[in-house]
């Protein structure tokens, strides 16, 4: 789950990413038919996780390619999805969507404009 430098084949980043399910039971179990593992896989969910932030979260170890999709699924599904990346051995962060702030340094600007 680690990303490459594509000229040179060398690992560039070690990322790995995660969602954080609020501790929803309900969305473990969505979750986990989402990625076709049972809701207690430990390979895939880890327990009492330590973050950036000091607090021990209950994570779901996912690739990148499969955040959107869990994303998607808490909206139509109606549960609150957090996205975590831990770069190398740091504790997990919470991540923002580059497109996201994009969108709202956009919006800023408008709004500056209008203003």
């Amino acid at each position: 789950m680690s990303e490459t430098n594509s000229r040179e084949g060398k690992p560039s980043r070690d990322y790995h990413w995660y969602v954080f399910l609020h501790d929803d039971g309900r969305a473990n179990e969505i979750v986990a038919r989402a990625l076709n593992v049972e809701a207690d896989n430990t390979e895939r969910l880890r327990h009492d996780v330590e973050c950036s932030d000091n607090t021990k979260r209950n994570l779901w170890r996912v690739r990148y390619a499969e955040i959107r999709t869990l994303v998607n699924a808490g909206v139509e599904f109606k549960f609150k999805v957090s996205v975590f990346s831990q770069q190398g051995e740091l504790n997990p962060r919470p991540w923002v969507d580059p497109n996201k702030l994009r969108r709202k340094k956009r919006l800023l600007k408008k709004v500056a404009k209008a203003g």
